[in-house]
């Protein structure tokens, strides 16, 4: 992977973590790091380059964050964001 391809991806996961602080599903931003949802923004990436369709994006969006937070409905809450995401950085 080139230096311009890596970048892509730095600056797509960088977008996913402001859109996550932002929408803060979990309201974990209230006296936390601003690096709190990284490990969910990464995932988000994760499934970004592994899937195609938004349904699918959008079931592990809302998978991941079930098992891991134990909240419902994030990825109906941020998935046509992050597709727009998808779809500018060309994932």
């Amino acid at each position: 992977m080139g230096d311009i391809e890596k970048e892509k991806y730095i600056k797509c996961l960088e977008e996913i973590r402001k859109l996550l602080n932002k929408t803060d599903p979990a309201g974990l931003m209230q006296g936390c790091p601003d690096d709190e949802y990284d490990p969910e923004a990464a995932r988000i990436l994760i499934a970004l380059t592994k899937y195609k369709i938004k349904e699918e994006i959008v079931r592990e969006i809302s998978r991941d964050f079930k098992d891991s937070l134990g909240i419902s409905g994030v990825g109906t809450l941020i998935g046509d964001a992050v597709i727009i995401l998808k779809e500018k950085y060309g994932i």
